[in-house]
């Protein structure tokens, strides 16, 4: 989470969806900051996955980024095959060079899913915040001018997205039927609460 004394913010980082670049750039121009808990709180920040809103910043505008969820789940892949960044199940994909539906199919394994609780639901991930605006990946990074502290200007310096990894899905990868129904069963709830389309 990043947040602004001066401008009376909090964001929240959602995995794939510009958070990176939306991190930098508040950064910058913001002066925002990385919050870190007391030593005491550590364990229990994590175990929500870094998106609880300690009590200093009640009262903060907070905010997020919302995917639709198709797009988001092919781009976790995307970053587990093609990038260096990732953690274990990172280096799982890369190593056993799975395909979409045999990662999507990892992912809804009932032994896997919870340790990865990021990257499934967004709804699920966001449970038990208060939001103040969730802006939608789709309308990036134009979006951000709508937050109460933007200032004029600032928009035009924001961090370009990587460019060194694919964008679409081989041929292989394109989405069955069956590879609809289980993505679906792992990120439905996503589909209604942010004004998204199911695909067929």
């Amino acid at each position: 989470m990043y947040f602004s004394d001066q401008y009376q913010f909090s964001y929240i980082r959602n995995p794939r969806t510009m958070s990176t670049s939306t991190a930098r750039w508040l950064l910058r121009h913001y002066g925002a900051q990385v919050y870190t808990p007391p030593q005491d709180q550590i364990d229990v920040y994590r175990q929500r996955h870094q998106r609880c809103i300690p009590d200093r910043f009640v009262g903060y505008y907070t905010w997020s980024v919302v995917r639709c969820p198709y797009d988001r789940l092919f781009s976790v892949w995307k970053q587990a095959r093609f990038s260096r960044d990732c953690k274990w199940w990172g280096g799982v994909v890369r190593r056993e060079q799975w395909s979409f539906p045999h990662f999507v199919e990892w992912m809804c394994d009932v032994t896997i899913a919870p340790s990865l609780p990021r990257f499934g639901s967004q709804v699920a991930f966001f449970e038990g915040v208060r939001i103040d605006k969730m802006l939608r990946f789709d309308d990036m990074p134009h979006a951000l001018k709508c937050l109460p502290f933007y200032k004029d200007g600032t928009i035009e310096h924001f961090p370009s997205a990587r460019k060194d990894m694919p964008t679409t899905a081989g041929p292989e990868d394109e989405w069955s039927p069956r590879l609809l129904a289980m993505v679906g069963g792992l990120v439905g709830p996503d589909i209604e609460a942010y004004g998204y389309e199911w695909r067929h």
